[in-house]
């Protein structure tokens, strides 16, 4: 624990710090830890298709809005429904790599964000307490620069609003997504905006019998939504479904009618409505995210609809693998490259935090856990930092060349 103490100009010791909060001394200290500030992001998520990293296990930051709790609901979320299926025999192991290319390229970004706002902070700590705690034993001053704050941050909260990156990110080229032409972007942190892409969250709606389109979808199988006329498309759901047959994998298909937008709605309900105007049929996964989108009488040919399914399922008609098809492909090749952007401006993010925290010490190839022991060995101080990251050939595979850690 520390304390500012204004009269003896350094940090209090635990026991006067609480006694000061207590208002007595008639207390003991059980136990006098250091909460270390610590930043740490996994060389890998998963190991083999055996062991897989998530929450706190896979990544760790400064508390700030709840990025840690929201990622790990959605390291989890991610991986639940692929462990199901394996487990239930539907799907092969290697169906599971995917979790580390999908996680991980999202993890990342949040951790930029992170770094970002952890620059925002700045650290005049030492002028502060130089010029400034002096005059917080005055009652006016105290007054004067709480005012000072509480007008200066009015809004801010606003600026924390994690629904972009909660909502807006998209897993671009997993190898189980069949990306459309014209997929798109991330949103900003702040700002999402809804979408019906492939590898994008799938955007709620109202429907007609007042349930949520969400209830919908198949919590462990793939769900085919059929959410208008399908005049153009009325063998695709048979197709998806032989499709499907084939490989011996199960396939939910529902038809839904969306509850009309009728002006009163609020805007963002509006929206949605109309982005379902431009969809017919939807293969959605059971973490809520567009695996396919066919809208096209051309997309919905025999050879095309056999294409999606062995892509968003990796496993081909005869039963054969289609990872190591993937590992060959230039959308890997674009894997390996979009991740290895990401790290770069990850990087670039870090630097300015050495700065902000010289105390800091840089931790190379070490688990979290020595990490930690090795920051309490050597009293780094106020921030202890811990970050890998790498990128990996194929499933289960080592990062090529050097693993780079960085405070």
């Amino acid at each position: 624990m520390y304390m500012y103490d204004a009269k003896l100009q350094k940090t209090a010791s635990t026991f006067d710090a609480a006694s000061a909060i207590l208002g007595s001394t008639d207390l003991e200290i059980v136990d006098d830890g250091h909460w270390y500030w610590n930043f740490f992001l996994s060389n890998n998520f998963s190991h083999s298709n055996d062991v897989f990293l998530v929450g706190d296990a896979a990544h760790s930051w400064p508390p700030l809005g709840g990025t840690g709790g929201n990622t790990a609901f959605g390291d989890v979320t991610n991986l639940a429904w692929k462990l199901a299926c394996v487990c239930n025999g539907t799907f092969g192991r290697t169906f599971l790599a995917s979790y580390d290319t999908e996680v991980r390229q999202r993890d990342i970004k949040i951790g930029i964000h992170v770094l970002k706002q952890v620059q925002h902070m700045g650290r005049p700590e030492k002028m502060v307490r130089f010029l400034c705690g002096p005059l917080f034993e005055f009652r006016f001053a105290r007054a004067i620069f709480t005012n000072m704050f509480l007008r200066g941050n009015r809004g801010q909260h606003s600026k924390q609003n994690q629904a972009g990156f909660q909502f807006g990110i998209k897993y671009l080229f997993s190898p189980i997504i069949h990306e459309s032409s014209d997929a798109l972007m991330d949103d900003p942190y702040e700002l999402y905006t809804p979408c019906i892409n492939a590898g994008a969250f799938l955007p709620d709606c109202r429907l007609t019998d007042d349930t949520s389109l969400h209830d919908h979808v198949h919590l462990q199988h793939y769900t085919v939504l059929i959410t208008r006329d399908m005049s153009e498309l009325s063998s695709t759901p048979n197709l998806l479904r032989d499709a499907f047959a084939a490989r011996g994998l199960p396939l939910h298909v529902v038809s839904v009618t969306l509850a009309e937008a009728d002006g009163v709605s609020d805007v963002s309900s509006v929206v949605v409505w109309q982005l379902y105007q431009q969809h017919t049929v939807l293969v959605v996964r059971p973490d809520l995210y567009v695996a396919s989108t066919l809208n096209s009488a051309v997309a919905a040919t025999p050879a095309g609809i056999d294409t999606i399914v062995t892509t968003i399922t990796g496993r081909s008609a005869n039963g054969d693998d289609s990872w190591t098809q993937f590992a060959t492909s230039r959308k890997h090749s674009k894997t390996i490259q979009y991740l290895g952007s990401l790290q770069g401006v990850f990087s670039k993010r870090v630097q300015p935090v050495r700065k902000l925290f010289p105390n800091a010490r840089e931790m190379k190839a070490l688990s979290k856990a020595e990490a930690i022991v090795k920051a309490r060995t050597k009293d780094s101080g106020f921030f202890a930092t811990t970050t890998m990251y790498g990128i990996r050939r194929g499933p289960g595979g080592p990062a090529p060349g050097t693993s780079t850690s960085s405070t």
